[in-house]
């Protein structure tokens, strides 16, 4: 029984659960007046005092604990004790003020500890959790991408000489090893940055090349989703970056513009001067796809988070565009999102122009 009492009041508010203190106050104040003995301060003020102060904080604690003393003190007055010395009366209220006023600390701090202990048991289950969830995934696409690696392979030895069945099955290895190989870059470089071991190494690089190169790594992808790609560069664009870094992050984003477009969509990359930013060049990723709310733009950049609309489209571990954006904020840059859900996304981001063809530091 008195466990369920005590789980009602953890379910109510804090509204609910100071009235109840305040009532426990009244009632003790009115048996004192009916017995004409003092009960309150003795004990059973102590009571709506804790509950205000465990429930509710400490500072309505210490509005109810001299609420308290100022009832006890005058229900003395009431009941006939006299104070020989105006100071007695002072020195009574200051005894009771530091007995609740270090009652009530020390219950704040217990409760702040409770909590604390509580946030960090749910935090490291919520841990457990994804670390499970996470090699559940990872296992299950692992023997996925080598069972299709597998047969692939075994297409290939029985159709030696059909060129058109070992094109097609070198598409399908190509295609399963991207995938792989963006994962477990992904993996990789968020425990690294987690860990605060990743450092980037800026150099200048060839924007423009390194897109050329991706799309045609992608190209297996475009094929088998019957993508139009259009690549806008006018000239060949070079940034201030980390190669490896600026790969990854290119690679995340053509990647998503693959997996959540629609049927014979379309994906448009440019690499553009910044209007926004002196000295600056802009890559953009823009698609055809399922789009992205304005209430979920936040959510994306999070760890292991996935939409449900997202979760349909394609596998994945909500690990891409979190690795992304953190990756541009190392470069001193951000994600940049514009998307309307059912209409497609544009991802994009500026990173400066090296100074000079001696890979000198960028000015601002």
């Amino acid at each position: 029984m008195l466990k369920r009492l005590v789980a009602a009041l953890d379910r109510s508010g804090k509204t609910a659960q100071f009235a109840l203190a305040l009532a426990i106050m009244a009632a003790v104040y009115s048996v004192d007046q009916l017995v004409g003995v003092r009960l309150s301060l003795l004990t059973f003020f102590w009571v709506p005092v804790a509950l205000a102060t465990w429930y509710c904080g400490m500072a309505p604690g210490l509005f109810l604990a001299a609420v308290s003393i100022g009832l006890a003190i005058r229900r003395d007055l009431l009941l006939g004790r006299h104070y020989s010395h105006p100071l007695f009366l002072v020195w009574d209220f200051l005894d009771r003020g530091i007995s609740f006023t270090f009652f009530v600390w020390v219950l704040a701090r217990l409760k702040s500890a409770y909590e604390s202990e509580g946030e960090s048991r749910r935090l490291s289950q919520e841990i457990e959790r994804l670390k499970s969830s996470m090699l559940a995934v990872m296992s299950h696409e692992i023997n996925n991408a080598i069972s299709v690696l597998k047969m692939s392979v075994f297409l290939m030895r029985e159709h030696e000489d059909d060129a058109a069945a070992r094109a097609r099955s070198l598409e399908t290895i190509d295609r399963v090893l991207v995938n792989m190989q963006l994962a477990a870059a992904n993996f990789l470089d968020n425990a690294r940055m987690e860990s605060g071991r990743l450092v980037l190494k800026p150099e200048t690089v060839d924007a423009s090349a390194m897109l050329k190169e991706l799309i045609a790594m992608f190209s297996p992808l475009f094929h088998q989703r019957e993508l139009t790609v259009v690549f806008d560069s006018p000239e060949s664009r070079s940034v201030w970056a980390d190669r490896a870094a600026l790969s990854l992050i290119l690679s995340n984003l053509i990647g998503n513009a693959v997996k959540y477009n629609k049927e014979a969509g379309r994906v448009t990359v440019k690499v553009e001067e910044s209007r926004e930013q002196r000295a600056s060049v802009k890559i953009s990723v823009t698609d055809t796809g399922i789009g992205i709310s304005a209430k979920d733009r936040k959510k994306i950049v999070q760890a292991f988070v996935r939409l449900p609309e997202g979760r349909v489209m394609a596998r994945g571990y909500g690990l891409g565009l979190k690795t992304v954006n953190e990756m541009l904020l190392l470069h001193g840059s951000h994600l940049d999102i514009e998307s309307e859900a059912g209409k497609g996304s544009c991802f994009s981001f500026t990173l400066p122009r090296p100074l000079d063809s001696n890979d000198r530091r960028p000015y601002a």
